[in-house]
């Protein structure tokens, strides 16, 4: 039998051996003294963190060595920012994500061609800065169909949009209808997140089709991620529309989500997604702090017969041009719309003073609706033409209003990072189901940020300007923003879809 002595002698030293310094070096990066903040455990609270292979093991109330070392005194350590309403999946528009705090960052709306899923997936592995991920886009099928004109994602929409219109204004016929879907189940067969549904641009897609659409995602167990029929319009037109989209998610038990809500109308629809979850149903809807939208210049709202005489507005007063730096007059705006029917422009349509409220909504999703980069992967920041500023200052904008406004800091990260992925994961997306979290086991995709300095610098008239506050950002355990600077050699981003058989 043991001494009494000699068990306290073996009970301090395996303990010793246990919390020893050569094992706390197995940690190949630790964050100490920062404000975890983890919205899904309610955790909040000074805390060191370990990450090994990736992933967040160790989540301690004591101080951490390992070989790399963050002291994160005073910052706000997130889990990474996630986008799922990103409109330019190229690595110079994920550098300025990150500048912003985004780990991943998915295109669910506009989406790309679904026959070319595999090839998109595939050119961005071992390339891109950020994870990445993207649906099957209805618009760029129905321009492969009707028009004959093949764009693989947003990034080439100046070929869709730009070579002919029957994708938005053509009544396709049930075979052209049939060989649509085939196109987007191609995309879900290839692992698409969903399928992206752009309805307010495409006047020409009948209720039945709609259905259909969001009935194909269903089968496959897949949301459809919807700019609403009517948007923007009028409040009885946006709660119309998004009855559309969720008594087909309700007859189909399927998942939906509500893109851009913060349009008239935005209480009921938040009414509308509050009290369906409250029943079940895997519903949701995002919003951005911006009173304005961005667009193309011959979306079929801006024409005079919608624009003018069904919403009431005017051309001088709230389409604005970001590359001429003005608000266009109805002359300028029917001539550029017939010379450069591309070109990205700024259309002003809600209050200042809403946007506090829209950051408030229990369970909303704060997404970007970041504009695309034309024909580019790879672009030097200053040679990129002016655009919205919600692409560069999303995330620093709402962090920035939170401060400013006392804001519930925990329900706004949630906003910009765990309520998509509760969402997404709980349709079965495996890589949502292990970030928007920071708990061991967790993938470590982090964001850290000083919340007395956050802030957004882009401007509509300076829509480039990156934001500042964000001192580091991990993406999948790995630095790729370390003071507040890129890190070169950074490309850890990983796709973000289903398993394919």
């Amino acid at each position: 039998m043991l001494r009494v002595p000699t068990l306290i002698l073996f009970a301090t030293l395996s303990f010793l051996t246990a919390c020893s310094p050569s094992d706390d070096k197995a940690y190949e990066l630790v964050i100490n003294h920062g404000r975890v903040i983890d919205p899904l455990s309610g955790l909040d609270a000074i805390r060191h963190i370990g990450v090994r292979e990736g992933r967040i093991v160790n989540i301690s109330q004591m101080p951490l060595t390992g070989a790399q070392s963050i002291d994160a005194r005073g910052l706000i350590v997130a889990p990474g920012f996630i986008d799922y309403h990103w409109h330019c999946p190229a690595q110079a528009c994920y550098e300025i994500g990150l500048k912003d705090g985004l780990t991943s960052a998915m295109d669910l709306e506009f989406g790309a061609l679904g026959s070319e899923m595999k090839n998109w997936y595939a050119r961005r592995e071992g390339a891109a800065r950020i994870n990445f991920g993207t649906s099957a886009s209805v618009e760029l099928a129905r321009a492969l169909v009707l028009d004959g004109n093949k764009a693989d994602d947003a990034l080439n929409a100046y070929i869709s949009r730009g070579r002919g219109q029957k994708w938005a204004v053509h009544e396709a016929t049930p075979e052209e209808q049939s060989r649509v879907l085939a196109d987007m189940e191609a995309g879900l067969k290839a692992g698409a997140i969903g399928i992206g549904i752009t309805l307010g641009y495409m006047p020409a897609v009948s209720a039945p089709e709609v259905y259909d659409m969001q009935k194909l995602a269903a089968a496959y167990g897949r949301q459809a991620c919807v700019h609403l029929r009517h948007t923007p319009g009028h409040a009885d037109e946006e709660i119309n529309g998004a009855q559309e989209i969720l008594a087909n998610a309700a007859a189909l038990k399927a998942p939906a989500c509500i893109n851009h809500f913060n349009n008239a109308g935005w209480r009921k629809v938040q009414d509308l997604l509050v009290n369906l979850r409250g029943q079940g149903l895997n519903v949701w809807g995002d919003i951005y702090p911006y009173v304005a939208g961005s667009t193309s210049i011959n979306a079929v709202f801006f024409k005079p017969e919608i624009f003018e005489k069904r919403l009431g507005w005017t051309y001088e007063k709230q389409l604005f041009d970001p590359a001429l730096n003005k608000f266009l007059t109805k002359a300028e705006y029917l001539r550029l719309a017939k010379s450069d029917p591309v070109r990205q422009v700024i259309v002003y349509k809600s209050r200042p003073d809403e946007i506090v409220e829209w950051l408030k909504l229990p369970g909303v999703a704060i997404g970007s609706d970041g504009m695309p980069l034309f024909g580019a992967w790879d672009k030097h920041h200053e040679t990129m033409p002016n655009t919205h500023p919600r692409r560069a200052g999303t995330r620093a904008r709402s962090l920035r209003l939170a401060r400013e406004h006392g804001l519930d800091m925990a329900q706004l990260i949630a906003g910009l990072s765990s309520n998509a992925a509760v969402y997404l994961g709980n349709m079965g997306l495996k890589a949502m189901q292990e970030r928007g979290r920071l708990q061991e086991t967790m993938v470590a995709d982090i964001t850290i940020f000083d919340p007395l300095k956050i802030s957004d610098q882009a401007t509509y008239k300076n829509g480039l300007a990156e934001s500042t506050g964000i001192v580091h950002v991990l993406v999948n355990g790995k630095f790729a923003l370390r003071d507040g600077a890129i890190v070169p050699a950074a490309k850890n981003g990983q796709a973000l879809r289903f398993e394919t058989k």
